[in-house]
């Protein structure tokens, strides 16, 4: 019997470089666009099985095709935090086997929480809609696509996208 395993990043070598150079971009972003600590955004997100199932069940000998309940179910959770220290609510979509990873549930999560957060937040501060944002996420594929960054650009200009760089979140923590 085997146990399943998974890729996890390797820190770089030169992490303190990286982070160090992340948190400059981030100081002179704040600096030229006036970005209070409400609108400088932290989100996470993984995927979660609501239903833990195994890849062993009970069936008759000779059957060819067994299936498992809920086997690869996930929902996207999401938690998010700003820079002034509040949680800005957490979100979940169901879905199938990597549904958090895709393009859409991104999409999903910036037009449901992400900037109706902006919106609320700009409105409270007094803050002219033109005032800019900044996110803060991790290196995934998804985040990084040339498809989530034109749909960016075309959708939310005013948001700037800022990466913790690769293999670099479990020492910032």
């Amino acid at each position: 019997m085997h146990t399943s395993t998974w890729v996890t990043q390797k820190t770089p070598d030169n992490w303190e470089k990286l982070c160090k150079d992340m948190f400059m971009r981030f100081v002179y972003y704040i600096k030229i666009f006036d970005i209070p600590a409400k609108l400088i955004i932290n989100a996470d997100q993984t995927g979660v099985c609501l239903i833990p199932a195994g890849n062993k069940t009970w069936a008759p000998t000779g059957s060819k095709q067994v299936n498992t309940f809920a086997k690869d179910e996930k929902v996207l959770l999401s938690i998010n935090s700003h820079a002034a220290g509040e949680e800005m609510g957490i979100l979940w979509t169901p879905g199938g086997d990597n549904h958090w990873s895709s393009l859409e549930a991104m999409q999903s999560w910036t037009d449901n929480v992400l900037v109706p957060y902006i919106t609320r937040i700009k409105k409270d501060l007094a803050l002219p809609l033109t005032q800019r944002a900044i996110l803060l996420i991790d290196s995934w594929s998804v985040h990084r696509s040339e498809d989530y960054h034109n749909w960016m650009k075309d959708k939310h200009a005013l948001i700037k996208i800022g990466y913790i760089p690769a293999g670099c979140a479990p020492s910032l923590s």
